[in-house]
């Protein structure tokens, strides 16, 4: 009866933001995206500069100023063919049915995710929420209009799907992730691996959506290719280092390894169940994304899902603990990320929250399960604590070199060693 609620408030919102709110996406990243299907059904080439920047100035005059020349329509053409239907109308309702269609489906399915994974705690999915619409991603999402509301339903309903024991679906609804494909390049193969028993169908229903839309996007432009290549050589130099790994340097790189090293050693020695290891990729495949953006983080409020359904049949310190850190990561983290590091460097420190992300999944899943906490687990919950208190330090203007923040922070630590202490000689009592 609460999921049904929760889908039907979904669709309202959805509505809403249709038919009342005041929805203004002329000068953000919606234009190019509308632009590229409008340009694919009027037959003419979305990677020819020379029809692209004045189609461009036409509609987004403010926005084009930014683009430099040379610039073309950024990708591959399966991804206009995918949002052909939000450029069947005029661009004033194009963009409310996109950003509508982006809140409904990404609110919907994210809340029937945590459900399907057997969260029934009073709360859980008001806590999901409440942390997803005060996130610095989700604020990206309605002011600037990209994608990521729909990659956060395709992510949420593929694993919805699996976990309904429908594999075939699943992999017809993740096909659709070539919607942006290199923000996947670890959370796809992990996927599949750790799902080998229902890979055939999975892999049948991927091939399927995947086939259809290179095959359309071929059929529509033939030579497509050459042309986004192109146009990826003229432009790639004007971007900056955005929120992934490549933007750290060499630090960057010791951190992908740690990371990979982690994720290997975590999976032989824990085997954590399917789900949990899927919740540990996707940040991760964000961190070593060749290109994204910090409104593409949304989509990692699926692992949180994930992580708050493991954490549910927990004990209250474990779950508390768990709460905190998720939370934490997800919304101040990344505020502070957006909103007080310089951008001279680009968007590269953002790539923290991801990868802290990771790290908190590893920990989540020894809470929720583990009778005794390993001393590395202990020590990464006690560091990613002493990171949340920082953060929270940082935002209420507390100097982090203080009397009040030193105090805050040897308490933290105490607190978490004295729970799992606790913890640890309760489990002896009981066994003795």
């Amino acid at each position: 009866m609460r999921l049904a609620l929760w889908v039907a408030a979904s669709l309202l919102i959805a509505v809403g933001v249709v038919l009342l709110a005041p929805v203004d996406l002329r000068d953000r990243d919606f234009a190019g995206f509308w632009l590229g299907s409008r340009m694919v059904l009027e037959g003419r080439d979305p990677y020819d500069p020379a029809a692209w920047l004045p189609a461009l100035r036409d509609i987004a005059p403010r926005f084009a100023q930014d683009v430099p020349d040379g610039a073309a329509y950024g990708y591959p053409l399966w991804t206009a063919v995918l949002t052909i239907p939000f450029a069947l109308g005029p661009f004033e309702l194009s963009s409310r049915l996109w950003l509508g269609a982006q809140i409904g489906l990404g609110l919907g399915t994210l809340v029937a995710l945590l459900h399907a994974l057997g969260a029934r705690r009073p709360g859980e999915s008001m806590l999901l929420v409440l942390a997803l619409v005060l996130s610095e991603p989700w604020r990206a999402l309605v002011e600037i209009g990209n994608v990521g509301g729909f990659l956060l339903a395709i992510v949420s309903a593929t694993l919805l799907l699996l976990e309904r024991g429908r594999p075939r679906a699943a992999g017809v609804v993740l096909g659709t992730a070539l919607l942006k494909p290199h923000l996947f390049v670890l959370f796809v193969p992990v996927l599949l691996l750790s799902h080998r028993r229902e890979l055939p169908r999975l892999m049948s229903g991927l091939a399927a959506t995947a086939g259809v839309l290179v095959l359309a996007s071929f059929v529509v432009l033939p030579g497509w290719p050459s042309g986004w290549l192109s146009t990826l050589a003229r432009t790639s130099a004007g971007v900056g280092a955005r929120a992934t790994t490549w933007g750290l340097g060499g630090v960057g790189l010791a951190l992908v390894a740690a990371a990979l090293v982690s994720l290997v050693v975590w999976w032989r020695a824990s085997s954590p169940a399917p789900m949990m290891l899927v919740a540990a990729a996707l940040p991760l495949s964000l961190f070593v994304a060749p290109y994204a953006g910090n409104y593409d983080q949304i989509v990692l409020f699926a692992p949180v899902a994930i992580c708050l359904s493991a954490l549910s049949p927990a004990g209250p310190w474990r779950r508390a603990l768990g709460w905190w850190l998720l939370l934490t990561i997800m919304v101040p983290f990344v505020w502070l990320l957006e909103l007080l590091i310089p951008r001279g460097g680009g968007e590269a420190p953002g790539s923290l929250a991801p990868l802290a992300l990771f790290f908190t999944v590893i920990v989540v899943d020894h809470l929720a399960r583990s009778r005794r906490l390993p001393g590395v687990i202990v020590a990464l919950a006690a560091i990613l604590m002493w990171g949340s208190l920082t953060v929270w330090l940082a935002l209420a203007g507390i100097p982090p070199r203080s009397g009040i923040a030193g105090a805050a922070w040897l308490g933290a630590v105490v607190l978490v060693l004295g729970a799992v202490v606790a913890l640890a000689r309760r489990r002896g009592t009981r066994a003795s």
